[in-house]
């Protein structure tokens, strides 16, 4: 961090006014809507440019004296155990030189059906989804032939399962 950050603690100043560095050329260092900064170093691009990232956002002052946080982020795969592993290191400068900083790890399982034991919860889930539709669009049916199809809409548990069903077909498919 002394890298970029050039001191050892904020100055007891008031906040720097020193404007903040320019974007890089491919987006990277752009200000979010919280008035943050956000850039990052992806690993598949090579070691040599990524060292030309880190020294691009050095000369910008990417961390400076009005710096206050510091969130790096990394997600890791595991093929052995077929696992995710999220990464947040937040690092906090306070005011007097003091240095906070927490390690975060959050983990995902690759495969949700280790064992076919695990899929009947799902598909059960998926049958029921499926039945009430059945159900619902036979009622539609009916109710168009009779030529109450602006009735049965008014009613509230037609609309409720008519939701059920759109959710779920909106959770199946984003599983």
């Amino acid at each position: 961090l002394r890298y970029f950050y050039g001191s050892m603690c904020h100055p007891l100043t008031s906040a720097s006014t020193d404007k903040f560095g320019v974007g890089l050329e491919d987006g990277a260092f752009v200000p979010a809507a919280d008035g943050s900064f956000v850039t990052w170093l992806e690993s598949g691009r090579g070691e040599a440019a990524l060292m030309r990232r880190v020294e691009a956002l050095r000369q910008r002052k990417w961390l400076d004296s009005s710096t206050s946080h510091l969130r790096m982020e990394a997600v890791f795969f595991s093929g052995e155990l077929r696992l995710y592993t999220m990464l947040s290191i937040d690092i906090d400068f306070l005011r007097g030189g003091v240095i906070y900083s927490s390690v975060k790890t959050r983990t995902q399982v690759c495969n949700p059906y280790p064992d076919l034991g695990f899929i009947f919860p799902d598909f059960l889930w998926f049958c029921l989804v499926f039945v009430l539709f059945q159900q619902e669009f036979r009622q539609l049916q009916v109710e168009a032939r009779k030529g109450t199809l602006l009735l049965y809409f008014t009613e509230m548990w037609n609309i409720l399962d008519w939701s059920s069903i759109v959710f779920g077909l909106v959770v199946i498919v984003r599983w």
